[in-house]
């Protein structure tokens, strides 16, 4: 894929997961508020980033999505959408 179809598909990620973050009551009860703060702080970090070279839009997707995963574990829909299993 090339470079602005990540930073498109990392837009609309970072966009979902906000508010996600900004409607708690939705996210499973086992979140953690470190989590969850690492997790906008990522996204916070990519949303910063004017450069998007493909190493660093790779670089925030490893990081959001990691970060996603474990703020969402007890959400199977969002774990799809995110990509896991």
């Amino acid at each position: 894929m090339n470079l602005t179809i990540h930073a498109t598909a990392l837009d609309l990620l970072a966009t979902f997961l906000r508010r996600q973050l900004l409607a708690p009551s939705d996210l499973p009860a086992e979140t953690s508020t470190r989590t969850g703060a690492a997790l906008a702080q990522a996204i916070h970090a990519w949303q910063a980033d004017h450069r998007r070279t493909e190493s660093s839009v790779q670089a925030h997707l490893l990081d959001i999505r990691r970060f996603a995963h474990h703020a969402v574990a007890g959400d199977l829909r969002l774990a799809r959408a995110l990509g896991g299993s």
